[in-house]
């Protein structure tokens, strides 16, 4: 069977995330299903009214009664949603995942677009670009797969100047029977003059759902 790692998606800025909290993070709830996950107890509460809700609710029905889909068909694409926050910034990105199983059914291309963005500083109007990655499927148990992502994202301020930030990230997903797919990443985004350094411009930690 395989070791779940506890996934840091922590996507809200809550004290029982980090380590400000009084309670020692009891808060906290892990959530032990198809994948290990880890967010604040009161997540629907704070996510109601965000176009994240739908997306969150959907991946912890399948994570807790999903069953792995140990062979998706070759040639599948999966599309649904995706969310996260910045741990500093507070902003919530929110949009478009994208996973395709390629013929042989040994890879998995993921790729998430933002479409939106809510809070954080500047007051952001808009969000472009995307993060994407080339993932191996099956490397550890038949059903899951975990990779690498890397791209840029481009935060619009109004009629002030937009900037692009650089993403990168580890993921970790499976696939479930009924045609589903659910998986977490944790990442850092930097700016020109934070890439390659061991100093993020900031951190988090995403979530995403899609079906066939």
């Amino acid at each position: 069977m395989m070791v779940k790692p506890i996934a840091g998606v922590c996507i809200l800025m809550l004290a029982a995330c980090g380590g400000g909290s009084d309670n020692g993070g009891e808060d906290l709830i892990v959530s032990d299903g198809l994948l290990q996950l880890e967010y604040p107890a009161d997540i629907a509460e704070q996510l109601a009214g965000t176009p994240f809700l739908e997306t969150f609710n959907n991946l912890e029905r399948v994570n807790e009664t999903g069953l792995v889909d140990a062979a998706p068909t070759g040639d599948s694409i999966y599309s649904g949603t995706f969310g996260f926050q910045l741990d500093d910034a507070g902003a919530l990105i929110t949009g478009d995942s994208t996973l395709t199983v390629n013929g042989a059914s040994t890879s998995v291309e993921a790729v998430f677009v933002p479409t939106a963005v809510t809070g954080g500083p500047n007051d952001p109007t808009g969000i472009s670009g995307e993060f994407r990655g080339d993932t191996v499927l099956g490397a550890v148990e038949a059903g899951y797969y975990s990779g690498g992502l890397s791209g840029d994202i481009i935060v619009e301020y109004g009629a002030d100047p937009s900037q692009t930030f650089d993403i990168s990230a580890d993921l970790q997903g499976v696939f479930a029977q009924g045609g589903e797919t659910i998986g977490s990443f944790e990442g850092r985004l930097d700016s020109d003059a934070t890439i390659g350094t061991d100093a993020p411009l900031d951190t988090f930690g995403g979530l995403y759902y899609a079906v066939d």
